[in-house]
């Protein structure tokens, strides 16, 4: 599935707009068959150069370990994203976390007539070195006093404390979303895991019959971007989004 947006008569139009914020759209689907598990969702970038020097080395790995010291003097890898225009420093800082990728989808099963949304579980989609080793979040409790002083990542939504205010094992820097996108791909076209289908009742995949997607734009959007959720045989979905 497009949802791009890229022609007036697709469902996601609206979105393509850059001054429209926090834009939702809703596409629809059909399975004519069992959609065989477990069902994974993907999301891609195509054309989306994550591999560029500069861009990649454009963070603080001092302070993604947690190391309070660099809060409040991020390095200098970091600029133009380490302090903001009233210079307080950003945290986390440069421009690889800065286009983080935060679209979001809900997934809908029609049912009598009724929408029943598909639970979608984004627990263990990281690299488990990069949530236990390589990213820690400072030992302050609560997480948001370690932030005092600091400001958001210009394009985020909310700050890295309120990633996931739920589940402590996956707020800040170690929440999962957070490290999917942070392990830079080596390819301009790549897709990274977003959630995967794993109630009981889907455990042997999507059944068949009418679905809704329903997407909410978050990320900052670029000129010649393109988005899409993609079905791909062998039980895993894939949302992707082409530059």
């Amino acid at each position: 599935l497009d949802y791009t947006g890229a022609v007036a008569t697709d469902p996601c139009y609206k979105c393509s707009d850059p001054s429209i914020k926090d834009c939702e759209c809703t596409m629809e689907f059909h399975l004519d068959t069992l959609f065989k598990g477990p069902v994974v969702i993907y999301y891609g970038l195509t054309n989306y150069f994550q591999n560029q020097r500069k861009y990649g080395i454009s963070k603080d790995d001092n302070q993604l370990y947690g190391d309070l010291d660099t809060f409040k003097s991020p390095a200098r890898e970091c600029s133009p994203y380490d302090y903001d225009g009233k210079s307080k420093p950003i945290v986390p800082c440069g421009a690889l976390a800065n286009s983080m990728f935060n679209d979001t989808f809900r997934l809908y099963r029609m049912v009598n007539g009724s929408k029943k949304e598909v639970p979608l579980n984004g627990k263990g989609i990281a690299w488990w070195t990069d949530q236990n080793v390589k990213y820690r979040n400072p030992n302050e409790t609560p997480l948001i006093n370690a932030f005092n002083g600091t400001v958001k990542p210009i394009n985020w939504p909310k700050a890295a404390y309120e990633l996931d205010t739920t589940d402590v094992y996956n707020n800040g820097f170690i929440n999962q979303d957070f490290l999917v996108w942070m392990r830079r791909a080596a390819l301009p076209d790549f897709r990274k895991l977003y959630r995967r289908i794993t109630k009981d009742e889907y455990h042997a995949g999507l059944p068949a019959g009418n679905y809704s997607l329903e997407i909410s734009y978050s990320i900052l959007s670029f000129i010649f971007i393109q988005y899409h959720f993609h079905a791909i045989l062998g039980g895993v979905f894939e949302a992707q989004r082409e530059v």
